[in-house]
């Protein structure tokens, strides 16, 4: 199986791009509702970014240049990403 490490590359440069828009939304969010240093501060911090990695294998807009309403709207669901997937994807995938 040959890959196309240009767009592989592309895509880890996209995930990560995500994870940060991500960051910077959740992160400044988050300690007005919780203390940062409880555990749920945490472990949002790591959904992000397994939701990144995910995120931006999932969707195709992601292995290129993506626009600004997706990186929004991917930075917004991006820490609830690895479990509405499971619902979603087979919706995505169905033809």
């Amino acid at each position: 199986m040959k890959r196309n490490w240009e767009q592989e590359l592309t895509r880890v440069i996209n995930a990560v791009l995500l994870a940060a828009f991500s960051y910077s939304i959740w992160l400044t969010v988050l300690p007005l509702i919780i203390p940062p240093a409880s555990a749920i501060f945490g472990g949002v911090a790591l959904m992000i970014g397994i939701g990144a990695a995910l995120f931006s294998a999932d969707f195709s807009n992601f292995k290129a240049v993506p626009a600004f309403k997706p990186l929004l709207v991917g930075g917004l669901i991006l820490p609830f990403w690895p479990i509405a997937r499971i619902f979603v994807m087979p919706l995505v995938n169905r033809k």
